[in-house]
This record gives structure tokens, sequence and C-alpha cells, in this order.
């Protein structure tokens, strides 16, 4: 019997086999494919496995590669960490790629003050910043900004601070939204001082109103002027002016780094960010595969029957590893040499800034300032308050001199001003140009600043008295007037300038803002007749230790008025270290890479060395046994050694001859390559090459040259 079946179905059935026969055949693939991944898998574990092994068989040259990598990606780490704060991350605004600064090159007519909002190149008055607001059709907007000294009062309280000065346009152009309520903008620059307003930083908001909403629209008590708080500027966003850190190593040295840090640096958080995390992986592996891509290379290419025949006149290798490995420590040598010579460099010159002359004796001086015009004092009633605190300072046991300018000693901080003289007739259309200070009756006595002609303030130089100036000779050399410019007249301004000011002394040069220059011209001014003076630094003399009467300071100045916040107070030694503590962190990190550096080529060669002589272990012990001392096998390596030392040497000293050309602005009186630097970077070289030869040297005199001959 048989069926008879339609043909529909007879279609349908061989349908059906042959979606079966794909499903079979789609799960052989699927088979297929685990065994092919699961082989793979073993096979990497394998080689993991063999990996490990192969380490831990050779335990001196995996511990070389794995210092050397941790002392490289650590310090690495943390100067990126440092350098993508500061340089590479973009201030926190829109489109920062089209913000630029101004500047404008000198001479500048008029008076001038230098601070933490720019150089003196990047000043502008506020009527220039005006003109060139509406005169310009190049930019989208033009900002412009200053910093400035504050109290703030709010809640009973008063503490200092730093504050903003900033034009209408100044969050527009930066395209910036509130963290709460609103931000300035160009409705609140008419009319001046129309709008007695402010705006909170967020990193404030948070720290001293615990991030309350409701803030907005309560008063705060601004330098005595009461303000309203109309808005939070965004979280991160601290203004646009920088006064401007293995992982675990890395964290480390960004602690160690911390106290070292100028100004610019102090507000970076001292951690790992992910961007650095990254940074340091991406570091650690293009390390593993630049320097692991040659000898993977050259092992899967070698030929039997030649290696056979390298290796037997070469039982360190073939000859092109053996040049390999000499020539990466030859670059190690050649980069520490580098590195040392310029950390030389850098240390003569911070050596050099230490010995400068200051003209100013700074020992047993503490330095303090009191800003009252920020408390709502008035001109006169300033004045008044710096009189009381000149005498309860001198009313204090073992004090020795009172006194006070309007510029502080090494602050970075200069005012300036166009000056004209009697009897002195300028060669072009602009005036000379000379730095000045207020100071008070005292001042040159008290910080040990020589009168060579006149004489010095007296407490009668005040105001409503002839006006009266002391130049030094800097100024004197400037105007060519010889030392009979005492008694002539001068005025602060340019040609037709009225000369209100009588000349009564002449003294030494003296430090004024930066520690590094003590030549410029300078003219001081009594501060007792300058009634609209409203911050004065005091600087006291003492007999008694002056860490111990820092501590009296802020005791004193609240029995006069509480509310009156004590800024800036320290030593003048002490200031005068920070004025150059940008000095100090270029020497402590070039001394810190040197250092690294060095290290690093001793390893690496002591790892090279190493290595040669356990794959050399049979021709050391067959020159053993052909009569080869211990001496000889020592100087044999100690020779590649010197070989390497030298080459190494001879290369890091031409580039540091370039390198020192290149820092020469960074230096202070240091010319070219000084001959002591170069005998000390060489020196430390050697010892540290010797050291790291004279290991492996003993090491191979020490080889048996029986157990060596059967060495495999």
């Amino acid at each position: 019997p048989f069926a008879v079946t339609d043909p529909a179905d007879r279609a349908a059935r061989r349908a059906r086999v042959r979606f079966g026969s794909i499903e079979r055949a789609k799960d052989d693939c699927r088979r297929a494919r685990g065994v092919r991944a699961a082989d793979e898998i073993e096979h990497m574990t394998a080689n993991i496995r063999l990996g490990f092994r192969m380490l831990f068989r050779t335990p001196v040259v995996t511990g070389v590669a794995v210092l050397s990598l941790a002392l490289g990606i650590g310090p690495n780490a943390a100067i990126f960490s440092v350098f993508n704060q500061v340089l590479l991350r973009p201030l926190p605004v829109v489109e920062p790629e089209r913000l630029v600064n101004l500047e404008v090159p000198p001479p500048k007519p008029g008076s001038t003050t230098v601070g933490p909002a720019g150089g003196y190149d990047e000043i502008f008055s506020y009527p220039m910043f005006r003109d060139l607001q509406r005169g310009q059709d190049v930019f989208t907007d033009i900002a412009a900004h200053r910093n400035f000294s504050v109290h703030v009062g709010y809640g009973g309280r008063t503490i200092d601070g730093q504050g903003l000065l900033v034009s209408g346009s100044y969050f527009p152009v930066l395209g910036l939204a509130p963290a709460a309520g609103r931000l300035l903008g160009p409705e609140s620059d008419t009319p001046i001082g129309g709008h007695p307003i402010a705006v909170l930083s967020h990193a404030f908001w948070q720290a001293e109103f615990g991030g309350a909403p409701d803030v907005v629209g309560d008063a705060l008590v601004v330098n005595g002027q009461p303000l309203t708080i109309v808005g939070v500027a965004p979280a991160r966003f601290e203004g646009t002016t920088l006064g401007a850190v293995g992982l675990g190593i890395g964290q480390w040295t960004l602690g160690v780094l911390g106290p070292f840090l100028p100004a610019v640096a102090l507000g970076m958080p001292s951690t790992m960010e992910p961007a650095v995390v990254l940074f340091a992986g991406a570091l650690s592996l293009g390390t593993g595969i630049l320097f692991g891509i040659y000898p993977a290379l050259r092992t899967t290419r070698v030929e039997l029957v030649e290696s056979l025949k390298d290796d037997a006149g070469q039982p360190a290798g073939s000859r092109a590893a053996i040049r390999f490995r000499d020539g990466l420590v030859t670059a190690q040598f050649a980069l520490a040499m580098t590195l040392l010579v310029a950390a030389g460099l850098f240390i003569q010159s911070l050596r050099n800034v230490s010995r400068v002359d200051l003209g100013i004796r700074t020992d047993n001086v503490v330095a303090f300032r009191l800003s009252p015009e920020l408390g709502g004092y008035t001109p006169r009633q300033a004045q008044a308050l710096f009189e009381r605190v000149e005498d309860r300072l001198a009313a204090q046991s073992g004090v020795t001199g009172v006194t006070a300018a309007l510029v502080g000693l090494f602050t970075d901080n200069s005012w300036g001003s166009n000056v004209m003289v009697e009897g002195f007739e300028p060669e072009s259309e602009t005036a000379p140009f000379a730095y000045y200070n207020a100071v008070a009756p005292g001042f040159f006595r008290t910080l040990g600043i020589p009168l060579l002609a006149g004489r010095a303030f007296t407490a009668s130089d005040a105001d409503g008295a002839p006006r009266v100036a002391i130049v030094n000779e800097s100024f004197v050399r400037m105007l060519g007037l010889g030392r009979d410019v005492v008694g002539r007249r001068m005025g602060q301004g340019g040609r037709g300038t009225e000369l209100d000011m009588e000349i009564v002394g002449v003294v030494a040069d003296a430090g004024y803002d930066n520690v590094k220059y003590r030549g410029q011209p300078l003219h001081y001014l009594a501060s007792r007749q300058r009634s609209g003076l409203g911050s004065l630094t005091f600087y006291v003399r003492t007999e008694l230790p002056p860490d111990g009467f820092l501590r009296t300071i802020p005791t004193l100045m609240a029995e006069l008025d509480p509310n009156l916040p004590v800024t800036r107070l320290t030593t003048l030694p002490r200031q005068v270290r920070d004025n150059v503590s940008g000095d100090r962190m270029i020497s402590l990190l070039s001394l810190a890479f040197a250092g690294l550096a060095t290290l690093l080529a001793a390893i690496g060669l002591y790892g090279v060395l190493a290595y040669a002589v356990a794959q050399r272990t049979r021709e050391i012990g067959l020159r053993m046994a052909l009569g080869d001392d211990a001496a000889r096998l020592r100087a044999m390596v100690l020779g590649r050694v010197g070989r390497m030392t030298l080459a190494g040497g001879a290369l890091g000293l031409v580039a540091a001859l370039g390198l020192a050309r290149a820092a020469q602005s960074m230096l202070y009186e240091v010319d070219g390559l000084p001959p002591a630097v170069i005998a000390a970077a060489a020196l430390a070289l050697a010892l540290v090459a010797l050291a790291a030869g004279l290991v492996s040297a003993h090491r191979a005199a020490r080889v048996d040259p029986m157990t060596a001959l059967r060495h495999r």
C-alpha cells in the first residue's frame, strides 16, 4: 500500500526537512565555536601561567622591570595631574577657546597698580576699558575684572577674603548660568554705583551658607557697604584669574609637592582624578608595548641555524640584542646627565636668589596688614587707627621699631607712576616711570635701609604739612641728577604736572615687590600725608622670638577693634621665602626628576649587567678555567659600564647645553654651564654607575668554574 499526498503537503514536508538541516548546522557551528573559544581561553591561560613562571624564574630582572615602571609611571602621573589642572583643564565657561586676554605694552602714562588680576602689560584703566568696549567691532564683547580684598560681614561676624569687581558684560561673555538666583548683566553697569548687589561664588555659598537656596535676597556687608545677594555662580567657577599636582607613588608625590607649590596651585585637589588614572594606565600599556615589541619581534623571526651560529660566539645573545640593551641604558644615562645638570643650574639659581642682598634687615621682623577701609572706616578714622596701632605696638615689651607701608614688601604687588623732577628734561614726550611706596615714620630705621643724604620722614610730615618725598639711588641714577637732588621739587605725572613735593632724602636701594629685583627706581611718600590710605602693612622689629610675637598680634588688634581682621600675618623672612616659592618648586622638581632618572639609569644598568652575567655564565666559567682571575673579570664588567656611562654622559651634556639656553630666563645670575655644575653632575652619575657596576662585577667574579661549565 502507498499513501497519496497532496502536492502542497509534499512541499511543506521538504521545507521542514531543509529547516531542520539548517538548525542542525547552526548547532554544529555553535559547538565548533565553543570548542575554539575554549581552546583559545585554555591557550591564553597557559601563556599567562608560563609568563608568571618566567617572571618568577628571573626575580632580579622582574624586580628591576617592575621597580622601573613604578618609579617612572608614578611621578609622571603626579606631574600630569598638576599639568592637567593648571594648563589642560579648560575654564568652566562656554567655549573657553574663544576667550583671549588683551594687553598693551609700556610705557603707560599715569599711575599704575599691579596685582593678582594681571601683570603690567594686562592692566587697563576703567575709561580705557569702556572706550575699547564701545569702539571695537572685532569681538563679540569685552569684559573686565579686578581683584580686591574684602571684609565680609554677615550673621554678626566679619571674615577676610577676596572679591572680584566685574563689568556687567563679565558673566554674559563667559556664557555662565547661575546656580541660584541670577548673575550680573549689562544693566548692572548703569548708573555707576547704582546697583549695590553681589553674586556669591559657589564654594563660598556652600561653605558659609550651607547651600541654602533662600540666601538670594539676603543682605551682605562688603567693606562696610551693604549689598544684596542676587545670585550664586555655577559650581567650579572661581573667576578667570589664576597670585597662577604605580598610582600609590603618584599619590605620595602629590602629597610631597603640595607644600612647595606656588599660590596658583593651592586650590588644586591632591588626589588622583579619573583622567590621571587613565593617563597612568595608558602610559603603562604604551611603555610595555613600545619596549616589548622589539624583543618580541626578534623572538618570532629567529632562524634556527643562524641563531645557533650567533649564539655559538655570543653567549649573552646576538650582537644586535646586546647593542639594543646597551643603547637603552646609554639613553637613560644621557637623560640622567641632562636632568642632573638642569637640577644643578636651578639649585645654583636658587642659591643665588637666597644670597641676594635685599638691602633690608629681615631678621626678627613681624609683618601683618590692616584694612580698616574695608570695615567702613572713613579715611580720617583709618589714619587715626593706624597711629593708635603704631603706639600700641611700640609700647610692647621687646619691640625696638614699628613702621608701616602702603605696598607690602616682597608680595609681588607694585605701585608706580610717571614722575617729573625740577631741573630734569625728559628726552621723549613720555615722562620717566618710577615705582613708589607710602611709608610711615621709622620705616628706614626699622628695616635697616641706610639713609645716604638728607633726612628721613618724621611725625611732623603729616596731613597739612608741606609734602615731601625720599628717593633711592636708582631713581637718582635714572635722572642723572647726582646727590644734589635733595631739595629739588618733584611731582607724580607727565609733562606739565605740578611739582608739589620736595625731595628731602636719598636712601640706598632696597627690596620692593620681588626678591630678585632690587634696583628699581623708587620714591617714597609720607603715609601720614596721604589721607586716602585705607590699608597698611605693619612691620614690627622685636628682640623676642618673632614666632612667639606673632601670636600676640591678633589679641592686641582685637583690643582696638574686634571686628577688624588681621591679614597676611607672617615674619619677614618667611615672606621672603614665599616670594621665591616658584624658584624653590622648580629646583625641587628638577632635583627630584634628576634623582629619579639617575636611579632608573642605575636600575637599568644593573638589570642589563645582571642579565649579561647570567647569560655569560658558561663563558665566565671558561675564562676562569683558562686562567682569568677575579680582577680581570671585574675589569671586563666595569669597562662595559664605563663605556655606557661616558657615552651617555657626553650625549646628556650636549642636551643640557641646549636646555640651559632655553631656561636662561628662569635662572637668576647663572650664565651658560658653570664648570662646578658639570663636575657635580658627572661625579654623581659616575658614582651611581660605579655602584651598580660593582655589584654585577662582584657577582661575576664569584662564579664557580665547574658549576658554570655545567650551566645550560
